[in-house]
């Protein structure tokens, strides 16, 4: 679904090959609407912060009862009066009709109810991280 956004805006895409399987407790549909909406949020942030290293990665690793899904990106980062807002309702940094603040705050109230958990990390050097953490089945 943002492989034509990663295209457009020229946008590494470093991710597991092959990706590796597990089986996760999730309605699958939230899960890829999380991923999509952090991926997005970072297409966005890199377009918008215009770097010269345009990479979002992707790790994947079982970590105790859950699989950990980190997602950053190489775009300016999250300033420090937004970081606390981030997961709430109707908050956006986007112009007006450009996002409406639910994409974030959606997917972690919808990940939540299967146990899951989706997180917001500073990325070393610059950039945002989002760790999605999923409970193996």
């Amino acid at each position: 679904s943002v492989s034509p956004y990663l295209r457009a805006a020229r946008i590494k895409l470093v991710a597991p090959q092959p990706f590796p399987d597990h089986q996760v407790f999730v309605i699958m549909q939230d899960l890829y609407w999380a991923i999509v909406n952090v991926m997005k949020n970072g297409i966005d942030a890199i377009n918008e912060g215009n770097p010269t290293d345009k990479t979002i990665t992707l790790e994947i690793e079982p970590v105790d009862n859950h699989v950990q899904l980190t997602i950053w990106d190489s775009g300016p980062g999250v300033p420090e009066e937004v970081k606390g807002r981030l997961f709430e309702p109707f908050y956006t940094t986007k112009k007006l009709g450009q996002g409406n603040g639910l994409g974030l705050s959606m997917s972690r109230t919808n990940l939540r109810r299967w146990g899951s958990e989706l997180e917001f990390e500073d990325a070393p050097g610059g950039g945002a991280t989002f760790v999605l953490k999923v409970p193996l089945a």
